[in-house]
């Protein structure tokens, strides 16, 4: 995606009436920032205060000439000034941007549904929506269009009445000489009074879980959403709802878009009997979220390793024994881990890893002393990259277990699994 730039109107909720021209800007990945020719507040002269609005509203035009109702959340100004012009410029940097409707604040509990296209997902689950078939002189191709209940693949109810479906679907373009057709696998998110920051804290979930399941980072690339408040309502009864678009800031630099299902190390068809139950445990139990973050954070890609990558791992597996298994001395503890998974065939840890795992945590948790070092067993380089390696399939049995599998289900996983970084020999 390109830069988006929308020039128009802008006020807040409370003064809808004093409104200040300016042009929003929103990068592609989702960082925007609002100039305005004139500011909010009456004020003379040079100034740098920083302030903050919950929201700020627009009437705009995009590049297309097109006509919007654009809300910012959260907004910041980073600062004013004014060179005796008669007017000061005032930039603002805002979390979110909502294109199509104005709200009062991201927990606004204004929206009935959601839409979550998140990278990675069609390969996870193929829709099957998009079909072949070559004959000797043409080829038919016919795309699943159905939508409502037909469309569902999975379907989960959380604690908090929030429904969860994993639907499919397929996108449709065509011109008199051109024709596009892509199937997709998508979330759809239900519920009604639900707000910008519940599906902004559910689709960071959604991704999470998902950036597990593929060992590999994966964030959303668009999210839409739909409000009983934007409803047109025709003659018949038909109720057409204007789609919302949420632009949020995204974190991964490089979004992989090369995606390899067989380094995957579980697919939906994998899970499919048992994907509602494991979504909800993983979205109910906060004690999981540092954990699982951790693991997270060690699938990234680094040009250096460093201690602090082994660290990461480690406390993520103490935190796992701490919060789910019986606390003892952290020896014991890893040592009970290790025992419980003792049957998966990819994970080779001996008494002479842990006993380097305790010494080597202890040194790069504490920093001590360089004679400490040979003493208590720590291990640095290759050795300690090879064993930070060792310890992330540990951390992996363990999440697994957490999402309910037993240790043959892990076993099949793991073995049928081909990323690298299951690779440990």
């Amino acid at each position: 995606m390109n830069c988006r730039v929308f020039k128009g109107y802008w006020c807040l909720p409370a003064t809808p009436d004093k409104e200040i021209a300016g042009i929003l800007t929103i990068d592609p990945d989702g960082k925007s920032v609002l100039e305005l020719m004139g500011s909010f507040e009456e004020r003379d002269g040079l100034f740098l205060d920083l302030q903050h609005e919950e929201s700020i509203w627009g009437r705009c035009y995009d590049e297309k000439n097109k006509g919007n109702r654009i809300t910012l959340l959260d907004c910041f100004s980073s600062y004013s000034i004014n060179f005796d012009l008669g007017f000061p410029l005032v930039r603002y940097s805002s979390r979110c941007v909502l294109i199509g409707a104005h709200i009062l604040s991201e927990n606004d509990p204004y929206f009935s549904r959601a839409i979550l296209h998140v990278n990675g997902l069609t390969e996870w689950c193929p829709p099957g929506t998009v079909c072949s078939e070559h004959k000797d002189n043409s080829i038919i191709v016919s795309v699943d269009t159905s939508r409502g209940e037909k469309s569902v693949l999975a379907s989960q109810e959380l604690d908090d009445g929030i429904i969860v479906n994993l639907v499919k679907g397929a996108s449709y373009s065509s011109d008199p000489y051109k024709y596009s057709i892509e199937p997709e696998s998508l979330i759809e998110v239900i519920k009604e009074g639900i707000s910008v920051k519940q599906i902004f804290v559910l689709s960071r979930q959604i991704e999470e879980f998902l950036s597990f399941a593929t060992l590999c980072p994966l964030e959303h690339s668009r999210i839409v959403l739909f409000s009983e408040q934007e409803v047109q309502v025709f003659d018949d009864g038909y109720r057409h709802y204007r789609s919302i678009e949420l632009v949020t800031r995204l974190v991964i630099n490089n979004p992989n878009l090369d995606f390899k299902p067989h380094t995957f190390l579980f697919k939906y068809r994998d899970i499919q009997s048992d994907f509602g139950a494991m979504l909800e445990r993983f979205y109910s139990n906060s004690s999981i979220k540092q954990i699982w973050g951790n693991m997270l954070d060690s699938l990234e890609k680094k040009r250096i390793f460093t201690s602090n990558d082994f660290l990461i791992v480690v406390q993520a597996i103490d935190g796992f024994s701490q919060r789910f298994r019986k606390a003892t001395g952290f020896l014991a503890q890893i040592r009970a881990l290790r025992d419980e998974f003792g049957m998966i065939d990819k994970l080779n840890l001996t008494d002479e890893d842990l006993n380097a795992i305790r010494g080597s945590r202890h040194y790069y948790s504490h920093i001590l002393k360089l004679d400490e070092k040979e003493k208590k067993q720590v291990v640095d380089g290759k050795g300690l990259y090879d064993l930070t390696e060792k310890m992330r399939i540990l951390l992996i049995c363990c999440l697994l277990s957490f999402l309910g599998m037993d240790n043959g289900r892990i076993n099949d996983l793991l073995n049928n699994c081909h990323n690298p970084f299951l690779q440990t020999e």
